[in-house]
């Protein structure tokens, strides 16, 4: 995170900490409908909360979700050339929505299928 703020320029930065500031009670409440609707497996809900929570700022939504999508989904592509087993984590709100991870690993050819808990359905 520290490397993706880096990334922001001066004035990015500074918009994003304020509105984190101003946002701040309105944040809390956004990610736990987030970790509820994943828990659901509504993943629909999740994109739809992403996508509300960074539609004024589509910059913001490139650097922050889109681009490192693209980085996962090319990095699992080679490493599913390797022999061996890997287990990959990303935070859920890079798998819902028209730019997730998963969407752009089947526009490889590369399913995947979601893993459920029993105990959180």
């Amino acid at each position: 995170m520290i490397n993706f703020m880096a990334s922001l320029s001066d004035a990015q930065q500074r918009d994003m900490l304020i509105s984190t500031i101003q946002d701040w009670d309105k944040g809390k409440a956004l990610v736990e409908e987030m970790v509820s609707a994943w828990a659901r497996g509504d993943a629909r809900r999740v994109g739809d909360l992403m996508s509300g929570s960074l539609r004024t700022q589509p910059e913001l939504t490139r650097l922050l979700l889109t681009d490192r999508n693209q980085r996962w989904a090319d990095w699992i592509a080679t490493r599913l050339e390797t022999p061996g087993t890997v287990f990959i984590a990303v935070g859920a709100g890079h798998l819902a929505g028209r730019d997730s991870v998963q969407r752009m690993l089947l526009r490889k050819g590369i399913s995947s299928t979601r893993v459920r808990n029993p105990r959180l359905q």
